[in-house]
């Protein structure tokens, strides 16, 4: 996965936070490459996932309290956090992820990061 390199997925420096509403704004692909060689082409899987948001156990947590990561599959369906996603080797699903302010909270501005693996499970 991704030749063993760390995925990063950076929302940019310009992250307006009243815009956040957890499905659209900021959704962001989440961009790696899977190698694999002399596997069956059918019964792989992939799973995503991290410790879970304090607000809410389907979101990825992050350094900075009511703020998650929402995790999505090919950008329009939202998935839960650890969610194991069965694919055919070649046409693996397109991941992205969205932040998500939890309900009442008011947040600044300031830096964040958030940790997740990715996991390759084959047959």
């Amino acid at each position: 996965i991704n030749g063993n390199d760390q995925i990063d997925v950076d929302f940019g420096d310009d992250v307006i936070i009243s815009r956040i509403e957890g499905m659209n704004y900021k959704n962001t692909r989440i961009k790696f490459d899977l190698v694999c060689t002399s596997l069956a082409k059918q019964g792989q899987t992939v799973t995503i996932d991290g410790a879970p948001s304090q607000f809410d156990a389907q979101l990825i947590d992050t350094s900075v309290e009511g703020l998650g990561i929402r995790l999505f599959m090919d950008n329009v369906l939202p998935i839960q956090r650890g969610a194991t996603i069965l694919f055919t080797y070649g046409t693996s699903p397109v991941f992205s992820a969205a932040p998500v302010v939890q309900n009442g909270v008011t947040l600044s501005a300031q830096p964040f990061t958030g940790t997740g693996t990715v996991i390759l499970g084959y047959q």
